[in-house]
């Protein structure tokens, strides 16, 4: 398969969740939204972008993602580490590892297929690029002549020594990072 390679991010806080327990669902991943588990939006919008090729979701009981997700020869669940970072650090050092991977999270709810095509197509050529939406006070509204403003996206990059670059998006509760 051809593309990036999407992870998502589905993991539990070791203590449990209290958001999660509040909707009796025993993950953030699983709280419904809209009559549906929340990990189903950001794996929908990655499987429909053509960017994307393989998808992977990464969680303590990958059984438990694996019993709601949707029947797509290009996509899995598997165990993630104890960390994120422990988890990333495996998937990236991995030589089976099909890059560039892009890495999500389950809460990422508002995700889209057009968002990870301009994601990705605007990071080419970076070594660090940066993305995310600017929170404007009131203050600043009032003084752009009362003007609606939903926020900037801004990009910013950053030369490193690494021959890979990362990409990171923070939109609307989730992040989105491009390893290359």
């Amino acid at each position: 398969m051809s593309g990036v390679t999407a992870l998502v991010l589905a993991g539990s806080r070791p203590d449990g969740d209290p958001f999660a327990a509040g909707f009796g669902a025993r993950t953030k991943a699983l709280i419904p939204i809209a009559g549906e588990p929340m990990v189903l939006r950001p794996v929908r919008a990655l499987l429909e972008s053509p960017q994307v090729g393989d998808v992977v979701v990464l969680g303590q009981e990958p059984e438990l993602l694996a019993d709601v997700l949707p029947d797509d020869p290009r996509l899995s669940a598997r165990r993630s580490q104890g960390t994120i970072a422990d988890t990333l650090s495996d998937i990236c050092n991995d030589p089976a590892t099909r890059f560039p991977v892009l890495v999500t999270t389950a809460d990422h709810a508002l995700l889209t297929p057009a968002m990870v095509g301009e994601f990705v197509a605007k990071a080419q050529g970076a070594d660090i690029a940066v993305a995310f939406v600017e929170m404007i006070n009131k203050k600043l509204r009032q003084a752009n002549y009362g003007k609606k403003l939903q926020g900037d996206l801004i990009r910013a990059g950053v030369e490193m020594q690494a021959s890979r670059f990362l990409t990171i998006q923070l939109i609307a509760g989730g992040a989105t990072f491009l390893v290359v």
